[in-house]
């Protein structure tokens, strides 16, 4: 009776681990994702270059996923405006948003 309860206890485990697989649910979600959009005089400003602890991630507005929890530095960069940077928390399993201000060189 004992190993009976064992193998249908084994079993219930089985299907419930492949229904979370089958329905594309993890058991954890271990990153978070971040989504960076770039202003200037408090208006959404597209095409600065964004970069994340130092690398490369594409133009603005953009989102980033499967994000380490922690600190990152985001940095943007656009022609005619100064260079900014920020610093942003990723908690997993969230989506952080953050506007970065840039500012426009002076005109020579």
């Amino acid at each position: 009776m004992n190993r009976l309860a064992c193998v249908i206890g084994l079993l219930a485990l089985l299907v419930l681990s492949g229904c979370a697989a089958i329905s594309g649910q993890s058991v954890a979600t271990t990153t978070g994702s971040l989504t960076i959009t770039a202003s200037t005089r408090g208006a959404a400003i597209g095409r600065a270059d964004a970069y994340v602890d130092d690398t490369y991630r594409g133009r603005t507005a953009i989102t980033i996923r499967n994000l380490a929890p922690g600190e990152h530095t985001v940095r943007l960069e656009k022609a005619g405006y100064q260079s900014a940077t920020a610093t942003v928390q990723i908690r997993a399993g969230k989506r952080t948003n953050i506007i970065v201000p840039l500012t426009p060189l002076p005109k020579n």
